[in-house]
């Protein structure tokens, strides 16, 4: 029995050790994980020695142990923990790409997306360049529905206490033409019960018979 709970506790120490991300739905459980290959790390690498100021952060990182700024044992550099991306647009698309639109990532807002790169990622301004990479991606555009308040202020309508004290109504018009000369349909629903009357009018009703036939 304790050699089963020494096995699953360490199954349950790996995969807290790669951060997986786990999403539940009523059909399905999704774990996934945004994982840098050896050649991808290999490419920051030596991207990190052409950038200036990485270079010079580099110099730096030896001379004092609190430093922020720290190069693994890959040669990588990075500040506390989080890769160092250098001052390189196709390496940065690469990431937010690859971070956006892939079939684990499923187009998550700028603030999901944000959280999942900062823990990864570091490069000044990253914030504002995710920001502006999910508000020009088109599939987002058309799909997603904006989260914001309301314009105006919404109260919810009061229950009606007895039927047909409170009606809602429409109209179908644009019909064929009955026997009678109606070629509209007046369509009046009680909210409470949701009973409804439909009414076969003219177009040409005119406003007082209106008025009659909802006081009938």
């Amino acid at each position: 029995m304790s050699a089963m709970m020494v096995k699953e506790l360490d199954l349950i120490e790996q995969f807290r050790d790669m951060s997986l991300v786990c999403e539940v739905t009523p059909q399905s459980v999704k774990l996934g994980m945004l994982k840098i290959d050896n050649d991808f790390l290999d490419n920051i690498r030596e991207a990190q020695k052409l950038d200036v100021k990485l270079v010079d952060l580099m110099v730096g990182t030896d001379q004092a142990e609190d430093n922020d700024y720290k190069l693994d044992v890959q040669g990588v550099l990075r500040f506390r923990g989080r890769i160092c991306i250098p001052d390189d647009a196709g390496m940065k698309r690469v990431i937010l790409e690859e971070s956006h639109k892939s079939k684990l990532s499923i187009h998550p807002g700028a603030m999901k997306m944000y959280r999942d790169l900062k823990n990864l990622f570091w490069w000044p301004g990253m914030k504002r360049d995710v920001a502006q990479f999910v508000y020009a991606c088109l599939t987002c555009q058309k799909l997603k529905v904006e989260h914001q308040k309301p314009a105006n202020l919404m109260q919810p309508l009061e229950i009606p206490e007895w039927k047909w004290d409170n009606i809602s109504m429409d109209f179908v018009t644009g019909l064929p033409n009955t026997l009678r000369g109606c070629d509209s349909i007046w369509v009046i629903v009680d909210r409470l019960t949701k009973s409804a009357h439909f009414i076969p009018i003219t177009s040409l009703f005119q406003y007082r018979s209106w008025q009659i036939l909802v006081l009938e």
